[in-house]
């Protein structure tokens, strides 16, 4: 009664997942919890097949006791001469019985284990029946979770893989020329290294516009803190934040020609800008 009093403890197992879930988002720690969920399994049913066993070499039966699986592994690590210690009132050594249980655990949750350990008695075999069934509802919870994790660490990644490799076949297929293929390649790199690959207004466009307001005013502080508009109102701000258009130039890209038709006022918030002239620089803005 005192053992069963004590499996009440398992309920801290329930609160530590609670408090882990807030950290679902994050791949690595599920990918963690999972493998030992995983591990913990194992454990208790290697505790049970080792439970198994020794109430088979307790029975009155001979034959049961004869053919069980710690009877069996007793026989070979006497063959062997590694049984001379450390003797378990089952038979074998209890750091061999329960390295063995845990072998056999795992190989008949990941497999259909290998053989050098079987299931001889009715209860043995009923166990091996159960660690089958679990291992095939494990293999569909734990390695299809693994593996969507596993793909979703490396979707980013993928995504600028998959880009690029739509940019190369765009300029193939256009036959840009060299000057202009380097261009663009420098400009999609410069602006995947900053952002990501995540596009702000694609993202906040099916937010409501009262949020989507506060969000720009917070991306777009810096700018709006400028001197320019500190006249401005508070309604007025907003408004400016969700017209602002943040956009990257790579290294020697030009930002406006002379003669172009002005659409917009720019500020430079990082990194800085020159202002030619017939190849000559007349000031360095930034």
């Amino acid at each position: 009664v005192v053992h069963l009093l004590k499996t009440v403890r398992l309920l801290r197992l329930l609160r530590l997942l609670q408090k882990l879930d807030r950290y679902s988002q994050y791949s690595a720690v599920v990918l963690t919890m999972l493998m030992s969920m995983f591990a913990l399994l194992a454990h208790w049913m290697a505790c049970i097949w080792f439970v198994i066993g020794c109430q088979e070499m307790k029975a009155p039966h001979p034959v049961n006791w004869d053919i069980g699986w710690l009877h069996q592994l007793r026989k070979r690590l006497e063959a062997s001469g590694s049984a001379n210690s450390s003797v378990s009132h089952c038979g074998p050594p209890l750091r061999s019985a329960y390295i063995t249980s845990l072998y056999f655990t795992l190989s008949s949750i990941t497999s259909v284990g290998f053989g050098n350990v079987s299931a001889n008695t009715d209860s043995e075999k009923i166990f091996s029946i159960c660690a089958m069934l679990i291992g095939a509802l494990m293999h569909a919870v734990v390695f299809g979770n693994v593996t969507a994790i596993i793909q979703r660490m490396y979707s980013r990644r993928s995504l600028y893989l998959t880009r690029t490799k739509d940019l190369k076949e765009f300029i193939r297929i256009h036959r840009l020329p060299q000057p202009l293929k380097q261009r663009m390649l420098e400009y999609f790199q410069t602006t995947w290294s900053v952002n990501n690959g995540i596009d702000t207004n694609e993202l906040l466009k099916d937010f409501p516009d009262e949020l989507r307001a506060d969000v720009t005013m917070h991306l777009n502080k810096e700018m709006l803190q400028l001197p320019l508009f500190e006249a401005a109102s508070r309604g007025c701000l907003r408004s400016l934040s969700l017209n602002v258009k943040t956009t990257f130039c790579a290294p020697g890209e030009y930002l406006i020609r002379q003669g172009d038709a002005l659409q917009a006022f720019c500020f430079v918030l990082s990194g800085s800008m020159e202002v030619l002239k017939d190849g000559t620089v007349l000031a360095i803005l930034g």
